[in-house]
């Protein structure tokens, strides 16, 4: 056996031996989490893990960075094989020419992807050290990784002029031909020059193999396996606490290890790409929330974990909320669920934010003064703004519409719901919508003096025993009226009702009227109110409506058969900014950086539109108010004014 035979072989047993245990430690840790288990079928995480690792979908909503990532991505996948080939034939083929089958794909194969590799590490260099992109961080984490991409693909294509000068090798291979007549060629009959080379391309290799478990890059090993195991669940849809486990010495978040070893993957399966970043309206209005620093954090909280001693893991013990994760941070957070939508490693930031909220409420009592005083509210008044709530009570009265608390029966509920029943301009939308199911020949009534809050913001903010004795009183004042069918124009609600009661007992049918009414309209029932065909309008998507439940199309259809021309803002749909009013952040002040619904009222303004449109009452508000202190002259209106009832004959 020669000695390069000899270096190889031990190289390899070393370098294997060390990854393994450095993930051994990290396992370790992983095992102590939560039970998890996922209900998603296997034809689903199949797909998905093809669309989002083969074809790279989110990545590529950045052509640049996609493009760049998608080439290294297939380039290290086509160069694996010439890594396992290389170190195969290094201990039992020595100095022998390739077979001929490798040589006939393998060397042109490697020879165009080494080529692309280069150029899109050049590309990922230049975006994240000379242009600078505020999202990416230049540390010497993201600089060696580079390096010794470069330095793998830059002599593979060495070796494979090499191997074309001294016959090893004869496939196609127009850059190794070059490198060969324009580079090496004055050292071709040197024999040291191939050992370095091979010598360099090991260490190169399994250096990279060892640097893994330190680097972000571990998510080449982790991401693909938390995308096959995402839940899919609704990012804004919670998992009850078990308020009746007398053995629970702390609720919510704690430590480490009330996380489940799926949402441990989260944090290692981070790219630190900045995307969550790029797109969270806290961070970008200055707020001191940033979605992946709080990845960063949790990722060196578990690497802290693993290091330590198996008798003394005393970071598994440390408190997160207030300590290891900013409760600043945590508070600046309105729930949209935009960093959950961006992430390419589906990373779940709300399923980890929101529990550490319920840490620092049920566990430390440790909340800001805004916080406590709409829970206060809330206890107090059943609605986060302290208020005698006789809107509820009042309004079928004024909408003319029957009122289950007083015994009158009908076979769809409309949720006034607490905005509707405190704000003007949000009881005005909802009186609208009531009136056009009633034109459209719908039995509509509302429950009145048995409706209470959701108990959506309550929950968002981390009472979650509070939420449970909201939820519960409405699901058994709507199961004891019969209730199957609900119509809501907030999507909040719309949120709590269809995708949270069902895990306390309350299974109904709810629409959001943006749905319910555009039924209607297609079915003939409704008319459109058309302008003159030359006014336009732009649509806010509310996050807990689009991103949250993934309805975007029926509120455009209603804009559109109105005879209004749609002009969209930059960032719509999937990519919509939120209003700054989701997770609480209605009540509380915004004490840093810039006002969130100022940012989106000045875009909206500056698509030059007649009319903005949304479809949720807390949006009307915050985009009300938002137009005005950007001294603005642009109409905010819901999507119920833009219909009216078909014809008088069709009114009940």
């Amino acid at each position: 056996m020669g000695v390069f035979q000899l270096f190889v072989i031990l190289t390899v047993i070393l370098a294997t031996l060390w990854f393994t245990l450095m993930v051994a430690e990290k396992l370790q840790v992983l095992l102590l989490g939560q039970p998890y288990q996922s209900h998603v079928s296997l034809r689903t995480r199949v797909s998905d893990l093809m669309t989002e690792i083969l074809l790279h979908k989110k990545l590529f909503r950045d052509w640049y960075s996609g493009l760049a990532h998608f080439v290294i991505f297939w380039g290290f996948v086509t160069l694996t094989v010439n890594t396992f080939w290389f170190l195969w034939s290094s201990i039992f083929m020595p100095n022998t020419a390739e077979p001929f089958w490798l040589d006939s794909w393998l060397t042109p194969t490697d020879d165009v992807f080494a080529a692309l590799v280069i150029l899109a590490s050049i590309m990922a260099f230049v975006k994240r050290y000379v242009l600078r992109t505020p999202r990416l961080k230049r540390n010497v984490d993201a600089a060696v990784i580079l390096s010794l991409i470069l330095l793998i693909v830059v002599t593979d294509l060495f070796r494979e002029a090499w191997g074309l000068s001294h016959h090893l090798i004869s496939g196609y291979a127009p850059i190794g031909r070059w490198i060969l007549h324009h580079i090496m060629g004055p050292f071709v009959h040197i024999a040291a020059v191939g050992l370095v080379l091979n010598t360099v391309k090991l260490i190169a290799e399994l250096g990279f193999l060892v640097y893994l478990p330190y680097s972000k890059h571990f998510h080449l090993v982790v991401a693909p396996v938390n995308i096959y195991l995402d839940p899919r669940k609704l990012s804004g849809t919670m998992t009850p606490i078990d308020f009746t486990d007398e053995e629970a010495d702390h609720y919510g978040l704690h430590t480490v290890t009330d996380l489940s070893w799926k949402e441990m993957l989260d944090p290692y399966a981070c790219v630190q790409c900045g995307r969550c970043d790029d797109v969270c309206p806290a961070h970008q209005t200055g707020k001191i929330l940033s979605p992946m620093q709080l990845m960063i954090d949790l990722r060196h909280q578990l690497d802290k974990a693993s290091s330590d001693s198996t008798a003394n893991r005393s970071s598994l013990h440390e408190p997160l909320a207030g300590n290891i994760i900013s409760a600043e941070s945590l508070w600046d957070c309105t729930t949209c669920g935009a960093c959950v939508q961006a992430c390419p490693v589906d990373n779940n930031h709300l399923n980890k934010i929101i529990p550490m909220r319920q840490d620092l409420v049920l566990t430390q009592g440790e909340l800001p003064q805004d916080v406590g005083r709409v829970l206060r509210n809330m206890e107090r008044a059943d609605n986060p703004w302290g208020l005698a709530d006789t809107g509820r009570a009042t309004f079928a009265e004024e909408a003319g519409v029957k009122d289950i608390s007083k015994g009158d029966k009908a076979e769809v509920i409309y949720w006034v719901g607490c905005a509707a029943s405190f704000d003007a301009r949000a009881r005005e939308a909802a009186v609208r919508t009531v009136r056009l199911m009633q034109d459209a020949g719908v039995d509509v009534g509302v429950m009145g003096s048995y409706e209470h809050c959701t108990g959506d913001p309550a929950r968002r903010l981390g009472q979650e025993y509070l939420f449970n004795t909201m939820a519960g009183a409405n699901i058994e004042a709507l199961t004891a009226a019969g209730v199957s069918t609900i119509v809501t124009s907030c999507p909040h609600g719309f949120n709590t009702l269809a995708n949270e009661y069902p895990a306390l007992g309350g299974d109904f049918q709810v629409y959001h009227h943006s749905q319910f009414l555009g039924q209607l309209l297609a079915q003939g029932r409704l008319r459109s109110i058309h302008s003159d065909n030359t006014l336009t309008a732009t649509y806010h998507d509310p996050c807990y409506l689009g991103r949250h439940n993934n309805i975007y199309d029926e509120p455009r259809d209603i804009i559109t058969a109105s005879g209004l021309a749609l002009k969209e803002m930059p960032r719509h749909r999937e990519r919509g900014f939120c209003c700054g009013a989701g997770g609480g952040r209605m009540w509380m002040e915004e004490r840093r950086g810039s006002p969130i619904n100022q940012n989106r009222s000045r875009e909206a303004l500056e698509t030059g539109a007649d009319e903005l449109i949304t479809g949720c009452p807390y949006c009307l508000i915050m985009l009300t108010d938002g137009v005005s202190e950007e001294s603005g002259n642009l109409p905010v209106r819901d999507l119920a004014t833009l219909l009216e009832a078909n014809s008088p004959a069709d009114s009940h």
